[in-house]
């Protein structure tokens, strides 16, 4: 009887460790996430929009891979969040300004870089980091009067 409850036993531990074991290194989330904070400084343009962008290829060209909201003329300081990224890698985050006058040439106002090189921070979506945040840019709109 002893001999037939210590195998009972050791036949559930087996089962319950041999189910614990998962061999799937994937994560649950599909899509990744950038987001952060920008400032403003000078004068907003009278036409136009500006979002944040994130490209595929270095140097930006073609459309971006996903791209903010339009951010409200006027406000200095505006949060934005770019979901649906797919796995890979980012070379380049952009904040740009749309000419309606131009639309296919966009004007970039910042790009998220090294503060001592000025090259731009890749962004890498992968199971090890889904989420960026607190991916910031300073913007002097000044730039525009150009």
């Amino acid at each position: 009887m002893l001999l037939k409850k210590a195998t009972i036993i050791a036949s559930i531990l087996l089962l319950v460790f041999l189910t614990s074991c998962s061999d799937s290194t994937s994560s649950s989330e599909e899509f990744g996430t950038v987001s952060g904070t920008v400032t403003f400084t000078g004068t907003w343009p009278a036409t136009g929009e500006i979002q944040v962008s994130i490209w595929s290829a270095w140097p930006p060209a073609g459309p971006p891979a996903q791209a903010s909201e339009v951010f409200t003329v006027g406000e200095n300081e505006q949060s934005y969040k770019i979901e649906g990224l797919t796995k890979g890698e980012y070379p380049v985050v952009t904040l740009g300004w749309r000419d309606p006058a131009d639309p296919a040439n966009a004007k970039t106002i910042a790009l998220y870089s090294d503060p001592v090189t000025f090259a731009p921070i890749s962004i890498e979506i992968s199971d090890k980091q889904m989420t960026w945040e607190n991916i910031d840019f300073q913007a002097d709109l000044s730039v525009l009067s150009d």
